[in-house]
């Protein structure tokens, strides 16, 4: 199109977006509106529009936690927090543009981006879902940390690695059995405590049982303090090393509370 987000000089006119996608356009983002809070563009990136991703008023102060190719967003000691990397979508120039595929490249630094991406502690579950509909937080580089990536798409794990393991079943009330997840070796188990009433949440606080055991199976005797619940997660590991999710919420993978972060 000719550009992707205009806001018109009148008085109160407004736009904020979140984790949108600005790119391919003759004008990314052109703010005709004086007002400071005219703007307020988060998480997204603005990458590859022809004659300028920021156009007329809006400026990088209206920018925060995103990709910006131009102007570059991270000078003045980036106080926003923001990213100047080329994004690598798979196919922004295609000639039909129903065809045009903005989703990031396995390659690309923007997945799981530790400057600007959004963590599970500050994640408000607004949206969701990613453009495509998968969990918006998700650990892209299999590090054990899920965090959200920039722009309308959530990038998948994209490195190697086992899967998430399945068919959890309580037996005999103290031992829980699972499926064999068929790229591991052996399963890291591990326990967490909650209390009743609460979900555990994104962020999970573990204590590891067994490590990388080859069984299917553990034998837990312990009880839950008066008024709580344990709560386990399998992590399958196979012959690389590589460790598999910690397994998916409604709107994020979950990751572990050590590594969360403020």
């Amino acid at each position: 199109g000719t550009t992707g987000i205009e806001i018109g000089a009148a008085s109160g006119a407004r736009m904020e977006a979140r984790y949108a996608t600005v790119a391919g356009n003759q004008t990314g983002i052109i703010n005709q509106n004086a007002a400071f809070d005219s703007l307020r563009f988060t998480y997204g990136i603005a990458w590859g529009n022809s004659a300028g991703d920021l156009a007329g008023l809006a400026t990088c102060g209206q920018v925060f936690s995103s990709d910006v190719g131009s102007p570059d967003c991270t000078v003045a000691g980036n106080p926003n927090g923001n990213v100047n990397a080329n994004p690598l979508f798979v196919d922004p120039g295609n000639p039909d543009p129903l065809l045009r595929d903005f989703r990031l490249q396995a390659s690309s630094s923007v997945p799981d981006n530790m400057t600007a991406g959004q963590r599970p502690t500050t994640f408000t579950d607004i949206p969701c879902r990613d453009f495509s509909g998968a969990p918006r937080l998700r650990d892209a580089d299999g590090d054990g940390l899920a965090v959200g990536d920039l722009g309308a798409y959530e990038s998948p794990r994209l490195t190697s690695g086992p899967g998430e393991v399945t068919g959890f079943v309580i037996q005999g009330g103290s031992t829980l059995v699972w499926n064999a997840e068929p790229q591991a070796v052996c399963y890291n188990v591990l326990r967490g405590t909650g209390a009743t009433g609460s979900p555990p949440g994104y962020c999970l606080q573990l204590t590891t049982l067994q490590p990388c055991t080859a069984a299917t199976t553990l034998t837990d005797t312990d009880r839950p303090p008066t008024g709580s619940f344990f709560y386990y997660i399998v992590q399958a590991v196979d012959a690389q090393n590589s460790t598999g999710t910690l397994g998916d919420g409604t709107c994020a993978e979950r990751s572990r509370a050590d590594l969360c972060g403020p």
